[in-house]
């Protein structure tokens, strides 16, 4: 049964002919994580990180503030999710002491975004607002061809008894994006395919 807030909402909608509100999230930055990572472990590589695929429907748009299958706004992101992703790859990787190059790479980085985004779900008394990000890594080998695939996802909440305001919603997109990049940086099976992509191992 829809809530008097759904209903409400959307009677609005349909008498008004307004469009929900939209809200513009700010892009996470590269997560600031202290202590070790395995990809740190490796000799020095030069890496060319290319910018990840998004198999998303739609470009900016990261979800929507609904209620009962009412939508009560698009959320979007000021960046591309690709440009976002490939900004913390090259962040990480450069922290853990690789070169990023432009060519004359040993290892090529990409992937496609499989989620990356924002949603809510709600009862008459509060709303649950959920960030998820889920990736698809690929470590190429210039120099002999091979590929190797890896999948990284993770998603986190926040409850609220009011409505769900932009500040929330970006604090759950950004631990979303830190968890998958702390399963990235203890990842043995990634810094096993660098290793034998830039002929290390």
């Amino acid at each position: 049964m829809l809530t008097s807030r759904a209903l409400a909402a959307g009677l609005l909608l349909a008498f008004t002919g307004c469009r929900p509100p939209s809200v513009t999230l700010s892009a996470p930055r590269p997560p600031a994580i202290e202590g070790p990572s395995i990809i740190a472990r490796l000799h020095r590589l030069k890496i060319r990180v290319h910018p990840l695929d998004d198999d998303r429907a739609r470009f900016r748009s990261i979800g929507e503030r609904s209620s009962y299958g009412v939508s009560l706004g698009e959320v979007t992101l000021d960046q591309p999710p690709a440009d976002v992703m490939q900004a913390v790859l090259v962040h990480e990787f450069a922290e853990a002491g690789h070169e990023v190059v432009d060519a004359g790479e040993a290892v090529v980085l990409g992937g496609t975004i499989e989620e990356f985004g924002v949603r809510t779900e709600n009862t008459p008394f509060y709303w649950d607002v959920f960030g998820t990000v889920r990736l698809v890594l690929r470590i190429d080998a210039p120099g002999n061809g091979t590929r190797t695939e890896l999948r990284y996802a993770a998603e986190r909440s926040e409850r609220s008894w009011v409505w769900p305001g932009k500040a929330m919603m970006e604090r759950v997109l950004a631990r979303a994006l830190e968890d998958v990049v702390r399963q990235i940086r203890a990842d043995d099976h990634l810094a096993d395919a660098m290793a034998r992509a830039a002929g290390k191992r």
